[in-house]
């Protein structure tokens, strides 16, 4: 490759795509449109003579020749952008920046009081926390409304960067003495699908992988309220 033929512009597309793992993403953070990112991408594959990022489950991963670029491509702009002024760097002691986070309400115990002690020395941050089933969740990821979404069940989407955060056990709650459950200590497959359920969310339902593979078995629980917080739940089956 004759590096004086190389469009500098289309390195800016490669460090967006890198950093943000979709070429959606990369075209909100660069202000383009979503063809014109794929277009400099396959311009700069043939200028190099290398895929450089391939369609993954977590989204747009990066050659082993794009990953040896990144880094040096990566630190080169960044001086750049800082030799220029451009570069407004975020100090956290000093921001005032409101992040916006889709969360589910089992994890906000867990998430909440160490993310504000967190950030007890940034006086100036704030955080929304918004419920899983906030409509057009995936939009909102992608135009930046909201800067991560923690998303039950497997996530799959090639717009949208992610990644595995943990793993939570899932648990039946049933009342003392109830007509299917009684007081006995075991749980058959035949009681789960006789017993009327109280479940948490359309969105959140599906996307769950015991619900999946509940369905693909052809057999289907008995759902008698879809409640939207996990509270009124325990105060139902109570």
């Amino acid at each position: 490759m004759n590096f004086r033929n190389l469009d500098l512009n289309l390195l800016r597309v490669f460090d967006a795509i890198h950093a943000e793992g979709s070429t959606t993403q990369a075209a909100a953070r660069l202000g383009l449109t979503q063809p014109a990112v794929s277009n400099a991408l396959n311009r700069l594959r043939q200028q190099l003579g290398d895929p450089l990022f391939e369609r993954g489950p977590s989204g747009m991963e990066p050659t082993p020749a794009a990953r040896r670029i990144a880094p040096v491509l990566s630190d080169a702009l960044r001086s750049l952008e800082r030799s220029l002024g451009a570069d407004q760097e975020f100090d956290p002691a000093t921001s005032t920046r409101e992040f916006r986070m889709i969360v589910p309400e089992a994890l906000e115990l867990m998430l909440v009081h160490p993310l504000l002690k967190r950030a007890a020395a940034m006086p100036g941050i704030t955080f929304r926390l918004l419920p899983v089933n906030s409509p057009g969740y995936k939009e909102m990821v992608m135009s930046r409304e909201a800067d991560i979404a923690i998303f039950p069940g497997h996530f799959n989407d090639e717009a949208i960067r992610s990644t595995h955060v943990c793993t939570l056990a899932l648990c039946i709650i049933a009342r003392a003495g109830h007509p299917v459950y009684g007081d006995g200590e075991e749980f058959t497959a035949d009681d789960f699908f006789e017993a009327g359920f109280v479940v948490l969310g359309d969105e959140i339902r599906r996307s769950i992988q015991f619900h999946q593979e509940s369905m693909a078995s052809g057999r289907e629980r008995r759902i008698v309220l879809t409640a939207t917080r996990i509270w009124s739940m325990l105060h139902t089956v109570a």
